[in-house]
């Protein structure tokens, strides 16, 4: 594989992990089925760590019966951290940027940002060519 490829490939395996940690495994409260994990990074292993669990899970699914393997789901009666920031309706002004951010999670994320950073280093490089042009200007004294 050549390694745009193999870049591409890592980035939509992480795309395809966040869409269903955010559809089933975040979410309570919403009908999900279960989402149950096996551990395929061994090959060598596979019967053992994969198939064989994978068929248990679909027969116990069959026999209408619970499987021995615990979901991955979260439960519904927890909260997630997601769940008790959704309603933080904090007004954040980031003077670097120039953008209006809500809510604190958001405003922590902003701020550990490459955007926010690159901003910030070009708005201090820009500061500090100031202080030097008017530290090297010449000063010019008139008579009266």
């Amino acid at each position: 594989m050549t390694p745009n490829l193999l870049w591409a490939t890592r980035q939509y395996t992480k795309k395809q992990i966040r869409w269903i940690k955010n559809r089933f495994l975040l979410t309570p409260g919403r009908q999900v089925p279960p989402v149950y994990t096996v551990d395929g990074t061994d090959p060598s292993q596979w019967n053992k760590r994969v198939r064989d669990p994978a068929q248990s899970i679909i027969q116990a699914f069959i026999d209408g019966t619970q499987p021995d393997q615990e979901t991955a789901n979260i439960p519904e009666d927890s909260k997630t951290p997601a769940d008790v920031n959704r309603n933080d309706k904090t007004r954040y002004e980031c003077t670097v940027c120039n953008r209006v951010i809500i809510g604190e999670r958001i405003w922590k994320a902003h701020l550990g940002g490459g955007k926010h950073r690159r901003m910030l280093k070009k708005q201090q490089r820009l500061a500090s060519e100031k202080t030097q042009v008017s530290l090297c200007a010449p000063t010019v004294e008139t008579k009266t």
